[in-house]
């Protein structure tokens, strides 16, 4: 059988490698993966050592390149190195062994209409957070559905880590979209992909992700939230005048219901702001 190559990257922040939960459970698992495949390990964070290795290549940025960036740089290698799909990864995301045996099957048999190959990921609390989809004309703030297994013909949103995109395809569409450093990235380049009617495929795996921003707690910022104001904003603006006012209508639904929460109550007037301006 002949499969195909594979650029894998983790982007660190903050986070040593051996501390990395993606990096632990890849390389629990990466033997399940029969497929070639070349590993980059793209640190933002240059405070945080991270050694050299034969297992992979490094690269240390001088400040936090957030993902648009190392994303692109991964791509470059995936050219490269004659890949054909790049495998993106964060570095708190729990990876199965069963990921890997749902990908080897299902990279053999994938038509060229098919640009992403998407595994289902559940929060640590076993409800599913990603894939989903939405209708192109209210957009992705709109009307959206958990995605089952299977082919997607609707335009979908999915978070990045686990994610496994052509090369050929993102090459397409100019690379990762730069304007998009870090927030809504996964929601704009598979945007992009569908307008070129390219598709996603949803397989089963047992992936879990620790998801951030659903702590505001700890770990949201009032600088982090303005940045996924401003991203929001544009992928919404980027979708047309009915997702932008369908947006505007949630941002009003969103700023009530903040008002009601102590830890969500200070991001109240940055979501007013984000209404008019």
């Amino acid at each position: 059988m002949n499969y195909p190559i594979i650029q894998i990257v983790i982007v660190l922040y903050k986070t040593r490698l051996e501390d990395s939960l993606s990096y632990q459970t890849l390389s629990q698992h990466i033997n399940n993966l029969k497929c070639k495949y070349f590993l980059l390990v793209y640190n933002n964070s240059p405070e945080v050592k991270v050694p050299e290795s034969s297992q992979y290549e490094l690269h240390v940025a001088q400040q936090n390149d957030m993902l648009a960036i190392p994303y692109n740089m991964a791509l470059c290698k995936a050219k490269q190195n004659n890949a054909d799909w790049i495998l993106l990864l964060d570095q708190d995301t729990k990876i199965s062994a069963d990921y890997f045996s749902n990908l080897n099957s299902h990279l053999l048999h994938v038509p060229p209409s098919i640009a992403a190959l998407l595994p289902q990921i559940h929060s640590p609390e076993q409800k599913q957070i990603s894939p989903w989809t939405y209708t192109p004309v209210l957009g992705a703030y709109g009307i959206v559905r958990k995605a089952k297994t299977g082919l997607l013909t609707q335009p979908m949103a999915a978070f990045n880590s686990c994610a496994v995109l052509r090369v050929d395809d993102i090459v397409s569409i100019g690379g990762f979209p730069t304007d998009y450093p870090l927030d809504n990235l996964d929601t704009c380049y598979l945007y992009r992909l569908w307008q070129k009617r390219k598709l996603a495929f949803v397989f089963e795996s047992g992936v879990i992700q620790n998801l951030s921003q659903l702590d505001y707690t700890h770990n949201m910022t009032p600088q982090r939230y303005a940045m996924i104001m401003e991203s929001t904003k544009r992928i919404a603006k980027e979708q047309g005048i009915i997702a932008r006012c369908v947006l505007l209508a949630r941002l009003c639904v969103r700023c009530i219901r903040q008002c009601f929460y102590a830890d969500k109550r200070k991001y109240v007037r940055m979501t007013l702001q984000g209404l008019i301006k």
